[in-house]
C-alpha cells in the first residue's frame, strides 16, 4: 500500500474516532450552558420541568395592593435567587356556576396558563387573588398547586387578621397578613417543585384547613423536606 492511501487509511480512523467524542463533548457543554443560564442561579431542575425559562412571575388576579406584591416578590427573591417580575392584573372573568361567593380554583388556574398563556421565559408563575376559592371536597381552601407544576395559586381573602371591615388597621396586622402569604407562596412553590404534604406541624408544607394552624406552624421548610429539595438540585435560602 503507498503512502497516499496510507494516510488517507488513518485520516479516516481518526475521524471515526474524534467525531463521536466531539458530538458528545458538544452535548455535554449544550446541556451545562442549559442548566446554568436558563434556570438561574441557586436553583435549577434537571431535566427542566416543566418551565424552561428562567423568571418567576407573579400575577395578580384582580386587584392586589402594590404593598403585598412587593413583599412577595422580594420572599420569592430572597428564596429562589432568581429574577421575579410582577405581571399586569387580570379580570376574574365568569366562571362557570359553582357555590355562591366563592370561584373554583381549577377554572382560575386553567383561565391563566389555557386563556391568558404565560410568557415564554417563565420559570413558575405565582397567582394571587382577594376571591375565596375552593376545591372539591373542601369549604374553602387557601391556596392550591398542581404537583410539579407551573403555577401555584394563593387566595388572599380569608388572611387579614379580623378587623372592622376587614383592614389591616396597624403594623402588626400586616405583618401577621404577610406572614401568612409568604408560608402560602412557599407551600404552593413547594408542590410545584413536587413536594407533598409534610407530617411535621413546624413545616411550611404542612397541610392547613383553618387560620389556627397556618399561624401555629412554621414558615420555612423542615429538614427532611430540604433534603428532599437537594435531591432534585433545588436550593432554598432560608
Amino acid at each position: 500500500m503507498d503512502a497516499k492511501k496510507k494516510n488517507k487509511l488513518l485520516i479516516i480512523r481518526l475521524l471515526i474516532v474524534l467525531v463521536p467524542a466531539l458530538l458528545i463533548i458538544a452535548w455535554l457543554a449544550f446541556n451545562s450552558i442549559l442548566n446554568n443560564s436558563m434556570l438561574g442561579n441557586g436553583l435549577g431542575i434537571y431535566p427542566p420541568s416543566p418551565g424552561l425559562g428562567n423568571v418567576i412571575y407573579i400575577q395578580p388576579v384582580g386587584n392586589i395592593d402594590d404593598d403585598t406584591l412587593a413583599a412577595v416578590s422580594e420572599m420569592i427573591a430572597h428564596d429562589l435567587k432568581h429574577p421575579v417580575k410582577i405581571l399586569n392584573q387580570i379580570e376574574i372573568p365568569h366562571f362557570p356556576e359553582g357555590r355562591v361567593g366563592q370561584v373554583k380554583a381549577d377554572f382560575i388556574r386553567n383561565y391563566i396558563t389555557d386563556e391568558r398563556g404565560v410568557p415564554k421565559d417563565t420559570f413558575r408563575l405565582i397567582a394571587l387573588t382577594n376571591e375565596d376559592i375552593y376545591a372539591e371536597g373542601y369549604n374553602f381552601i387557601f391556596g392550591q398547586a398542581a404537583m410539579g407544576g407551573l403555577i401555584g395559586l394563593v387566595s388572599l381573602n380569608r388572611l387579614k387578621p379580623a378587623s372592622d371591615g376587614g383592614e389591616l388597621i396597624d403594623a402588626q396586622h400586616r405583618e401577621i397578613y404577610h406572614e401568612r402569604i409568604r408560608k402560602l407562596v412557599r407551600h404552593e412553590l413547594g408542590h410545584t417543585f413536587g413536594l407533598t404534604h409534610c407530617s411535621n406541624p413546624e413545616c411550611v408544607m404542612a397541610f392547613h384547613d383553618s387560620l389556627a394552624t397556618l399561624d401555629s406552624g412554621g414558615e420555612f421548610f423542615c429538614d427532611k423536606c430540604l433534603e428532599k429539595l437537594a435531591d432534585m438540585n433545588i436550593k432554598i435560602g432560608q
